[in-house]
């Protein structure tokens, strides 16, 4: 509304291409809330077969081959170690977010009993708010027998959740749709665009932040000398990214949003993201290209769809066929319905296109829409005056819109009356 009142106020700087843009605005952000209400996950159990003795030795699936970086077909992402919790620990942690409160602390003891990590507790669970986490805490950890905390944020599994996605990511989503066809972020400066969008946020006006809640208790454990690690999926992977770089504290994300662009509206540095931030990304998995990602950044194969390869537990279940199980648990019954083979040929397929393909059949189709309602034989008349030095008025309707608001304007028509 604010955009349209510009556009009242100021009709010759805040032209038809401008509210063509709001227009188009709108119509993106309400496609993009149907995506994020259509996809929640959900786990009603974890399926892991404890190992028959503690400390049991490393478990390597058999069939796994080939050279990811490292021998016997491993990703780099298997070596890292968070005080002692490996890759997977901390991805059945950001399951574990998704399992109802009910069943949360016995599945949290059903997943590490029996390991060196079986002396575990669950310290908190918040469901008050919009974005839900967990405060896990792992005693007697390594040969130091340290105290490791573990914050496990929740991704999309509710209407409100859906909400906050749109809320945090449709600006940036909006302007990726629209750089398909017009390469805005290719042209523009980085900061340019990063203030844009924290602009559009209207942040002082707009109330608490969705991440607010997590930020403020994951920096009161911070205040107490402990030193958290933070995961999550998806939504919870982007909050977890936030209040990662907002406190100094090492997380790992599993196909999170990307931040590089909208870091300056959350209040954080690239500087920041590259110090803490690990993700984790599927490659056909469709949530990560929404922004770009920023960090230490860990593809890992899948040959499901779209849709498919955004699933946490197939993510998990991938790490444990190409990383394996420090802790000699069984993961049959949690992975025995998915495909965690190696992808082939996966430069070939347009997976990272198709998103945005969808987004501009949308674009094209709203533009039409627009042509026909201003009249094609306005559009034939812009066509023959230059829009700009580059742009020029193109037989195709995205440059319509551009050179109806450029240059189809009273101006030009007592120009070519004078003519």
């Amino acid at each position: 509304m604010l955009g349209y009142k510009f556009n009242e106020r100021f009709p010759r700087v805040f032209g038809g291409f401008y509210k063509g843009i709001l227009s188009f605005f709108g119509v993106a952000t309400f496609f993009y809330f149907l995506l994020a209400i259509v996809s929640p996950q959900a786990v009603s159990s974890i399926v892991i077969t404890p190992p028959t003795a503690a400390n049991a030795s490393l478990i390597v699936p058999s069939g796994i081959t080939g050279n990811r970086g490292a021998p016997d077909g491993k990703y780099p992402l298997c070596s890292q170690n968070y005080e002692g919790l490996s890759s997977i620990d901390l991805g059945l942690l950001a399951t574990l977010a998704y399992v109802p409160g009910a069943d949360m602390e016995s599945s949290l003891l059903s997943m590490f009993n029996n390991t060196n990590l079986q002396n575990v507790s669950l310290i908190a669970h918040a469901t008050t708010h919009t974005i839900n986490y967990l405060h896990a805490r792992f005693r007697d950890v390594g040969s130091t027998k340290q105290q490791v905390d573990v914050v496990a944020i929740r991704g999309t599994s509710n209407d409100e959740e859906a909400f906050a996605d749109t809320y945090l990511f449709s600006s940036i989503t909006t302007m990726q749709a629209i750089n398909f066809w017009l390469p805005l972020l290719q042209v523009l400066p980085k900061a340019f665009v990063q203030a844009v969008i924290d602009f559009i946020a209207l942040g002082p006006i707009a109330g608490p932040q969705p991440f607010k809640w997590t930020d403020e208790y994951v920096s009161g454990l911070k205040s107490e000398g402990l030193n958290p690690i933070i995961t999550g999926h998806s939504l919870g992977g982007a909050i977890g990214q936030i209040v990662s770089a907002k406190n100094a504290a090492p997380g790992l994300f599993f196909s999170p949003t990307g931040m590089k662009y909208t870091s300056r509206r959350f209040g954080i540095s690239l500087m920041d993201l590259e110090t803490y931030v690990t993700t984790v990304v599927p490659i056909k998995d469709a949530v990560p290209n929404v922004d770009t990602q920023h960090g230490s950044v860990n593809y890992i194969d899948c040959v499901s769809g779209v849709a498919g390869c955004h699933s946490l537990e197939r993510t998990v279940c991938s790490l444990y066929a190409h990383c394996g199980d420090l802790r000699g648990r069984g993961f049959t019954g949690m992975c025995a319905e998915f495909d965690v083979s190696r992808a082939k040929n996966q430069d070939s397929e347009p997976y990272q296109y198709l998103p945005w393909m969808f987004v501009g059949i949308l674009v094209i189709a709203f533009c039409g829409a627009v042509a026909l309602i201003i009249g094609t034989d306005r559009i034939a008349k812009c066509a023959e005056y230059t829009c700009a030095p580059v742009i020029r008025c193109m037989v195709n309707i995205v440059a319509w819109l551009v050179a109806k608001g450029c240059c189809c304007s009273e101006t030009v028509y007592e120009a070519e009356d004078e003519i």
